[in-house]
């Protein structure tokens, strides 16, 4: 909701100093990401152990009071830290989702159910943009922020009355295993390590997406923030779409067969925008380069969408019983790849627009490229 905001924001909150590092607005996004990375790994411990319920009710409360806080944030130093806090507070909240998904259905039905829960929260997806280029043009970056707190505070009443706690009470007592051996017994797990690779590869395309193209779509072709929001109402048209797709597909196939779709779709996308660059740089199409952009992302989310799904339910199918801690570390992986990689697409995107869109195009063919060698590593190693 906020990513149209961001040109506002950079204008009313110049850059800072913060340990010695000078941050810009998008740090906001990295600071949220980097944080909610890290703080899955608490969340998980707290999910497993205090309940999906309780831990749910003290994170949304901590994500309000944070979002008050950027809100009427003085300055940009303020607002990092905060939006820090947020990310912790929502890696909480995600956890909880995943290991309550994983209690309520088997291994067999959560990547349809998955499935179904990214179709509806695609719907959100959709309005957000909207929402927020509405906002961002009308009433600028503090009411985005303010919109996006009273959303929280509305979700945080609605878990307090009808949420319920899905954990089984014996949880707790039958984990096998703590600390640093808990880690290792999860990257042991193949279904484990290669399912939560893959979507940390697929997070980190998107995120590359959503770091940068505000700049690269309103900074350097000049669109308005709210013709900019309808590339995000797009790409998530696409999103629900995608699982739509998979939902139906999980019916006579494997998920590995729709994660090697996913993925081939997912280096098609980055193809379409190579194809498009090098036919503009011939001077033989005259369509205008933000086409095949879109075009290769939308290709891209298309195949996100099918592999997400399947990704998020099958790294942590071999746990119920430390469903919290898998998707933590899980979700932990994804936020530390999705950070490194966005960020160093990120670090190439001045306001004078030197590398262009080469930034974001190379960004998805290397993510795309890997999820074709991780599918087929898959389809290798767990038939045998």
């Amino acid at each position: 909701m906020y990513l149209p905001a961001m040109p506002d924001l950079a204008k009313s909150l110049p850059e800072a100093a913060l340990w010695g590092v000078t941050f810009a607005s998008t740090s906001t996004l990295t600071f949220f990401t980097l944080f909610y990375g890290v703080g899955q790994v608490m969340g998980g411990h707290w999910v497993d152990r205090y309940g999906r319920r309780r831990s749910l009710l003290a994170s949304l409360m901590v994500y309000v009071l944070c979002g008050l806080g950027c809100t009427f944030a003085p300055s940009l130093v303020w607002l990092l830290v905060l939006r820090a806090v947020q990310g912790f507070s929502v890696a909480t909240i995600v956890v909880a989702a995943r290991a309550a998904l994983r209690d309520s259905f088997s291994a067999e039905e959560a990547p349809r159910a998955m499935s179904q829960i990214f179709i509806r929260m695609g719907v959100i997806v959709v309005l957000c943009p909207l929402v927020g280029g509405w906002l961002a043009t009308h009433g600028g970056w503090r009411v985005t922020l303010a919109v996006m707190t009273l959303y929280g505070a509305l979700l945080l009443a609605w878990v307090a009355w009808r949420f319920p706690e899905t954990a089984s009470s014996q949880t707790e007592t039958l984990l096998p295993t703590r600390g640093w051996t808990l880690v290792t017994t999860l990257w042991k797990n193949r279904h484990f390590r290669l399912w939560t690779l893959a979507a940390a590869f697929t997070i980190s395309g998107v995120f590359t997406f959503l770091t940068i193209t505000s700049h690269i779509f309103i900074g350097l072709y000049g669109w308005s923030p709210s013709q900019y929001s309808w590339v995000l109402v797009g790409a998530a048209c696409v999103f629900v779409t995608s699982n739509l797709i998979c939902k139906r597909l999980l019916k006579s196939h494997t998920p590995i067969r729709i994660a090697m779709l996913g993925a081939t779709l997912s280096l098609g996308g980055a193809c379409i925008q190579l194809v498009g660059m090098g036919l503009l740089a011939a001077n033989k199409v005259a369509i205008p380069l933000p086409v095949f952009l879109l075009l290769g992302h939308y290709t891209f989310q298309l195949g996100h969408g099918m592999l997400q799904s399947c990704a998020m339910t099958g790294a942590v199918a071999d746990f119920p019983h430390m469903a919290g801690r898998a998707a933590a570390w899980s979700g932990l992986t994804m936020m530390v790849f999705a950070f490194a990689i966005s960020q160093t697409a990120a670090s190439f995107v001045n306001v004078e627009h030197t590398y262009g869109v080469w930034p974001w195009t190379l960004t998805i063919l290397f993510c795309g490229a890997t999820l074709v060698l991780l599918t087929r590593r898959m389809q290798a190693t767990m038939s045998t």
